[in-house]
């Protein structure tokens, strides 16, 4: 079932008449006559009644011509969305929790001044989820943590994010802390790159916590945390004012581990159309 047919059998159906399809389509009679005889016998059933005055449709193909037309319709969306030069279309975005609560708002804001027609489906998952979220294609752009080690991915740095250890005391020695053994870490489930970088320090310090605490959510352990439940490894920017309030306290990690890149990725086989340039434009000027 080829598009051309499809446009053929509308504009035939609107003019009731071969010899005028043909002539506001600028093709031969015969080549229109021939493809729709040919469709007709594909789906085995007359679409229209010939007559001395021109065609008229059949039964079958008034039912035929509202899905020609919603297959018709659904095409033109398609190559709107993915046209080069087109200023809309849908972009589906996967970010980590931290970066849909910081530095996403504003980039949206900024796309959406230039790119108001763009849908955006937003979601959220872990640096991990996300990299396989790619593959998968099912999202164009995700934001992760971590270095990537992929040659079909291109990334852009937004910005090295400070990981500290936050807790509800104030802490002098943060190595005798961590090895008193009763500690409770409250962290994100597996796949979490700033759990990854937490796992990497406390190797390298030869330190175990017995007592992990997972939790999928940024104030629920803010609200842990703060209620003194344990404690917890995540970007400053995201504790400031817990810090600033008198909530929590803020103890650094050794910078080999503090500093962590927060990176836009996206398939290097991706065909970018200008919204989707423009996005990534707006990704390095944050």
């Amino acid at each position: 079932m080829e598009i051309s047919t499809l446009k053929m059998f509308v504009k035939v159906a609107e003019l009731k008449s071969f010899s005028k399809a043909a002539t506001a389509m600028d093709i031969a009679q015969s080549y229109v006559s021939t493809r729709i005889h040919q469709y007709e016998k594909e789906l085995g059933t007359e679409l229209f009644i010939r007559h001395n005055k021109g065609v008229e449709l059949s039964a079958q193909g008034i039912i035929f011509l509202d899905y020609a037309k919603r297959i018709l319709r659904m095409v033109d969306e398609a190559e709107n969305i993915f046209s080069k030069n087109s200023n809309t279309g849908l972009l589906r975005i996967s970010t980590m929790q931290s970066t849909a609560q910081t530095y996403l708002p504003a980039i949206l804001s900024e796309f959406h001044k230039h790119f108001p027609e763009y849908k955006l489906r937003i979601s959220t998952s872990n640096a991990a989820m996300n990299i396989e979220k790619l593959f998968r294609y099912e999202a164009e752009f995700v934001y992760v943590a971590g270095s990537i080690d992929s040659n079909d991915i291109s990334s852009v740095k937004l910005t090295d994010e400070k990981l500290v250890l936050i807790s509800n005391q104030k802490i002098n020695d943060l190595r005798g802390f961590l090895s008193a053994g009763n500690i409770t870490l409250l962290a994100f489930p597996s796949g979490c790159a700033y759990r990854k970088q937490t796992e990497k320090w406390l190797e390298a310090q030869n330190i175990t916590i017995n007592n992990l605490v997972e939790c999928d959510s940024i104030p629920a352990i803010l609200s842990s945390v703060t209620a003194g439940m344990g404690c917890s490894v995540l970007p400053s920017h995201l504790v400031n004012d817990h810090i600033k309030n008198g909530y929590v306290y803020a103890n650094e990690l050794p910078r080999k581990f503090s500093n962590i890149p927060l990176n836009l990725c996206y398939r290097k086989d991706m065909k970018l159309n200008e919204g989707m340039k423009q996005f990534i434009e707006i990704n390095k000027k944050i």
